[in-house]
C-alpha cells in the first residue's frame, strides 16, 4: 500500500515536471560545438532560442514576448561553462510571498501556482553561456502606446543580456538521512558530475552503498533517476551530445526602462546599473519562483552537514547558565549566518587533568566549558547572573577523556544578529524599565554563544586530595592500551559519560568502538557575549543602560499644571512607573506657558517615596501671577541600575550630582560648591535646598551637559532648559596659576589675564603683587610675610586672607569693583596700613551685579 502511494507521488511529480518543461527551449550540445555550425547556423540558433525575445513573467512561467526587441543580425557569442554547478535550495516555498515568475515579485498576494511544485534541492549544471548583442528591433522603437501594459503584452517585461543552458535536477527526500549518508551522496553525485565533464574515473568499488542512501532525483521532464546507470547515463548525456536545455536567464533589462532611455542597446553592454533603479536583474529560472540559497556543489556538502547537526545539536544557539549552574542552550534563535561555517573532521584521542582554582571553574568544567586563551572572562559578559567568583573550597582535579570527530567554527565577522533579536531589543531600549527587559530577552535568546564547538564522545572522573597540575596528554593511536595505562597511574576504576552511566575499565574497549556514532558536543570553546554580535548604536545604548561606572542619570520628566492643584504651596506628583527604592533626587523650576521662567518663584522637592514625591512653591505669595498660566517642569536622577527605571528620552544627557551641608552667614550672599568635575559653557545647573536648620542646609547640584552639546531637556517633547545655563556671560572658565616653585619671588605683576585661581602659600618672600583684572574669588596671603602693596581691583574677589604676623610690613590694597563683603575690621590689625580702596566705579559691573558690599 505505502508502495502504491509512492509511485502515485512520483507520477504527479513527472506531470508537473514536464508541463514546467514544455515552457523551456532546447537544442542539441553538437550544434555547439562546432564554431562552423554556429557561424552557418547563427539565425537558427537566434531563432530557435529566441534570443532577441524579452521574456513575459505570467506568475507561474517565463513566456517568450510576441515581438522582438532586438533585430536577427546582432553579435552571437557562445561559451562553454566551467565553473562549478549551482543548488538553490527550498525552491517553491508556499509560505514565501517572493515570487519570481511574478513581475511584481514581491507583492503579498503572489500565490504560487499548483504546477509549481515545492522541492528540497534544485541543481542547475550549466553547460554554456550564450549572449546576444544586436541593435532595438525596428518595430520596438516605434512603439507609441504609452499604456504600459501593451508594452508589456508585446515586448515582454524582461530583456536577458545572458542566457545559460544545460540540465536541471530536483533533489527531495534528504530529510530523512543522516549526516554521514549525506556526505556518502554528496561525494558519489561530485564523481559522476567530474567523470560526465571531465571524463574521470567513479572512485566507487561497491556502488550499492551509495545508491542506498540516494534521495530522490527527477529532471524537468519528471523522469526519476533512481538507479546509478539512470543518473550516469543523464549527465554523460547532458555533457557529451544529447539535448540541453535553456535552464537561467541572466543580466535581465527592464523593457519598460530600456524603451525610456535613448542609447541603443550596442551601449548597454558596458552598463551594470540599470533597472527600475538603475541596475540589472540577475536571474530568472524556468519553474523556480522562490529559493531560500544559492550554493555552489562544492558548497552544499558543507551546508547539508551544518543543517544536519544544526537540527541534532541545535549549534550556535544562545546559551545561558541557570540558577541550578546547568548550560542550557537557548530556543530562540538570536544569530543569522553571513557565511556557512567550517567543519572540520577530527580523529583526536587525548587526556585532560584539569585543576580548576575558582567555584565558577568547576560550573564551566561540569559544561564542558573550559578556560583557555580563546575564552574572555565569562563572568564579566553583560546579563550573565552567575556569581561564583569564590575560590574553590575542593581540592580535586577533573579527569577527562576526549575523542574528537568534528570541529565547528564560526568567524565573528560571519554572523549578525537575527531581525527578531534585534526588534526585541529595539523595544526593551525604548521602554520604561529597560533593564528588567533585557534581562528577560538575553534569559531567552542566551548570554553568550560559542564559535567553536566540538562534537565527539568524552569520558570524566574526578581526583581528590589531589597536588595535580592542569596538562593535556596526547594518547597513542592504540588508545585503549594507554587509556588503562594512565587510569592506572591516576588510580581511577571507572569513567561517567556525559549521561552520567558508568563505564568500568571492562566496558572501555565497546565504548571506543561506539565513538563514531551517537556523537555529542564535548567542548564550547571561543566564547563571546551575545551582545556582542549587536550592532554598534544598540550596544552604545545597551552600555548606557548597564552604567557600570555608576553614573546618575536622568531617570524621568515631568510637568505639572499648578491650575489643577488645590494646594499650590504643597503638591504631590505620583511617579509612573513605581521605582525599586527612593534613592533618587528631584530638581525642576516653574514656568510660563511660553516656557519662560518666573522669576522670583522657587520650588523645591522632597519626602522622596517610590511611587510618588512632594513640590514646595511660594507662588501663592506673589499676587503679580496667575496660577493659571503656570506650571512646574522637573526631572527625576538617579543610578537607573539601581532604580530599574530609565525613560527613553534624554539618556545622552550627562549629570552630575554633588550634595553638601552649607552654613548660611548674615553678611555673605555667595559661597561656593565644589563639583566633581570642571564645568564649561553650556552646562545646566540645577539646584535642590531641604533640611532647612537655621543658619545650616543642605544643598543638592545638578549639572547636566551632552557631548552633542545640547544640555535641554525633552519633558513631553518640548526641549527646556531646566536650571541655569552657564553662557560667556556668566561662566568663569578656570585657570589656576601655581608659583609655589618661586619661593624666592618679590615682586609679582599677572594683571589683565584671566586667572581664577593663584597659589601662593610657598612665596614668603613676596613684598608686591599686582593681580588685578583677573577672574580671582579668593586671595590667600596668609603665608605672605613680608607683603607691602597688594593691587587687585577688578576680579571677583569675596574673600581676602591677610597674614596674622608681621602686619607692619602692609601698607597699600586695591580691591576697587570686586564682590568684597568682608568685615571692614579685617584691616584694623595693619598698623603701619596708609591706603585701602574698596569702592565701585564700574557701572557695567554693577548693571552685572559684581560690586563690594562693605559691612
Amino acid at each position: 500500500m505505502e508502495q502504491n502511494k509512492e509511485n502515485n507521488f512520483q507520477n504527479d511529480d513527472i506531470n508537473e515536471r514536464s508541463q514546467i518543461q514544455k515552457e523551456t527551449t532546447t537544442l542539441k550540445l553538437k550544434n555547439l560545438k562546432d564554431s562552423g555550425l554556429i557561424k552557418n547556423n547563427k539565425k537558427s540558433i537566434i531563432q530557435q532560442l529566441k534570443l532577441n525575445h524579452g521574456l513575459y513573467l505570467n506568475g507561474c512561467s517565463l513566456e517568450i514576448s510576441k515581438q522582438a526587441v532586438l533585430i536577427e543580425s546582432g553579435e552571437l557569442n557562445i561559451n562553454f561553462f566551467d565553473d562549478q554547478p549551482s543548488a538553490y535550495l527550498s525552491i517553491n516555498d508556499r509560505n514565501s510571498t517572493i515570487n519570481l515568475l511574478s513581475f511584481n515579485s514581491n507583492e503579498n498576494d503572489n500565490k504560487l501556482n499548483e504546477s509549481l511544485r515545492p522541492t528540497e534541492i534544485c541543481f542547475n549544471f550549466p553547460v554554456a553561456e550564450i549572449t546576444y548583442t544586436a541593435d532595438l528591433s525596428e518595430s520596438f522603437l516605434n512603439f507609441k502606446n504609452n499604456d504600459e501594459e501593451k508594452l508589456f503584452e508585446m515586448y515582454g517585461h524582461l530583456l536577458p543580456r545572458k542566457i545559460l543552458i544545460g540540465g536541471k535536477l530536483f533533489i527531495d527526500g534528504l530529510e530523512s538521512v543522516n549526516s554521514t549518508q549525506i556526505d556518502i551522496f554528496n561525494s558519489y553525485l561530485t564523481w559522476v558530475y567530474n567523470s560526465a565533464k571531465y571524463k574521470k574515473g567513479i572512485p566507487f568499488n561497491d556502488l550499492s552503498a551509495a545508491q542506498n542512501h540516494f534521495p530522490k532525483i527527477t529532471t524537468t521532464e519528471g523522469i526519476n533517476l533512481d538507479t546509478h546507470e539512470k543518473l550516469t547515463d543523464w549527465m554523460n548525456n547532458l555533457y557529451r551530445d544529447d539535448t540541453v536545455e535553456i535552464i537561467s536567464y541572466n543580466s535581465l533589462i527592464p523593457i519598460s526602462q530600456l524603451k525610456s532611455d535613448t542609447i541603443s542597446y550596442n551601449n548597454l553592454v558596458h552598463i551594470s546599473k540599470f533597472d527600475t533603479t538603475s541596475s540589472l536583474i540577475d536571474e530568472k529560472q524556468p519553474g523556480v519562483a522562490n529559493f531560500k540559497e544559492k550554493l555552489t556543489l562544492e558548497n552544499l556538502a558543507k551546508y547539508l552537514k551544518y543543517t544536519r547537526l544544526v537540527k541534532e545539536f541545535q549549534l550556535f544557539q544562545g546559551l545561558i547558565i541557570d540558577q541550578n549552574f546547568e548550560l542550557k542552550i537557548c530556543e530562540e534563535n538570536a544569530i543569522e549566518l553571513i557565511n556557512f561555517p567550517n567543519i572540520n573532521s577530527n580523529d583526536k584521542f587525548y587526556l585532560e587533568i584539569i585543576k580548576p582554582t575558582l567555584i565558577l571553574e568547576e560550573i564551566l568544567i561540569d559544561n564542558n566549558i573550559f578556560l583557555t586563551d580563546n575564552n574572555e572572562d565569562i563572568s564579566s559578559f553583560p546579563f550573565f547572573k552567575v556569581s561564583a567568583d569564590d575560590l574553590s573550597y575542593e581540592d580535586l582535579a577533573y579527569f577527562i577523556v576526549k575523542c574528537e570527530r568534528y570541529k565547528i567554527s564560526l568567524n565573528r565577522d560571519n554572523i549578525k544578529p537575527s531581525e527578531k533579536f534585534k526588534q526585541a531589543i529595539k523595544e526593551a531600549l525604548e521602554s520604561m524599565k529597560p533593564l528588567i527587559y533585557l534581562q528577560e530577552i538575553f534569559d531567552e535568546y542566551g548570554h553568550f554563544i560559542s564559535l567553536s564547538i566540538i562534537l565527539g564522545k568524552s569520558l570524566k572522573n574526578t581526583i581528590e586530595n589531589s597536588s595535580y597540575i592542569s596538562k593535556r596528554i596526547d594518547l597513542a593511536s592504540l588508545a585503549f592500551e594507554s587509556l588503562k595505562s594512565n587510569l592506572a597511574d591516576f588510580s581511577i576504576t571507572y569513567l561517567l559519560t556525559q549521561k552520567g552511566d558508568i563505564i568500568e575499565e571492562n566496558g572501555l574497549s565497546e565504548w571506543f568502538q561506539n565513538t563514531k556514532n551517537d556523537l555529542e558536543i564535548i567542548e564550547f570553546d571561543n566564547l563571546i557575549p551575545l551582545y556582542d554580535i549587536l550592532e554598534i548604536e544598540q550596544k552604545k545604548k545597551i552600555d548606557l543602560i548597564l552604567n557600570k561606572q555608576n553614573n546618575f542619570r536622568i531617570i524621568m520628566t515631568g510637568s505639572v499644571n499648578l491650575k489643577d492643584s488645590d494646594n499650590t504651596e504643597l503638591i504631590t506628583i505620583s511617579i509612573e512607573p513605581s521605582l525599586d527604592n527612593n534613592n533618587y533626587e528631584v530638581f525642576g523650576s516653574i514656568v510660563l506657558k511660553n516656557n519662560s521662567k518666573l522669576e522670583d518663584t522657587f520650588v523645591t522637592f522632597g519626602s522622596y517615596e517610590i511611587d510618588k514625591f512632594s513640590a514646595t512653591t511660594n507662588i501663592s505669595k506673589n499676587k503679580n501671577i496667575s496660577i493659571e498660566e503656570c506650571r512646574i517642569i522637573w526631572m527625576m536622577i538617579g543610578n537607573p541600575s539601581e532604580l530599574s527605571v530609565l525613560c527613553p528620552k534624554n539618556r545622552e544627557i550627562q549629570v552630575d550630582y554633588v550634595k553638601e551641608s552649607i552654613t548660611l552667614q548674615c553678611n555673605n550672599s555667595s559661597y561656593s560648591i565644589k563639583t566633581s568635575h570642571k564645568l564649561s559653557q553650556g552646562y545646566d545647573i540645577s539646584l535642590n535646598y531641604f533640611n532647612y536648620v537655621q543658619p545650616n542646609v543642605e544643598v543638592a547640584v545638578c549639572t547636566l551637559h551632552s557631548d552633542l552639546g545640547n544640555s535641554k531637556i525633552d519633558i513631553n517633547g518640548k526641549g527646556y532648559t531646566m536650571g541655569y545655563n552657564l553662557t560667556e556671560n556668566n561662566y568663569i572658565e578656570e585657570f589656576h596659576l601655581d608659583l609655589s616653585e618661586f619661593v624666592n619671588l618679590e615682586e609679582f605683576i599677572c594683571s589683565r589675564n584671566q586667572f581664577t585661581s593663584l597659589d601662593i602659600s610657598k612665596n614668603k618672600q613676596l613684598i608686591e603683587i599686582d593681580c588685578s583684572q583677573n577672574k580671582l574669588v579668593s586671595l590667600d596671603l596668609s603665608n605672605c610675610l613680608n607683603i607691602k602693596s597688594i593691587i587687585a581691583n577688578s576680579n571677583q574677589i569675596n574673600e581676602l586672607k591677610l597674614p596674622f604676623t608681621n602686619n607692619e610690613k602692609l601698607e597699600y590694597i586695591n580691591l576697587l569693583d570686586n564682590s568684597f563683603s568682608q568685615n571692614l575690621n579685617c584691616f584694623s590689625r595693619l598698623v603701619n596700613f596708609k591706603e585701602l580702596l574698596i569702592g565701585n566705579i564700574d557701572g557695567d559691573r554693577i548693571q552685572q551685579g559684581i560690586y563690594n558690599q562693605k559691612s
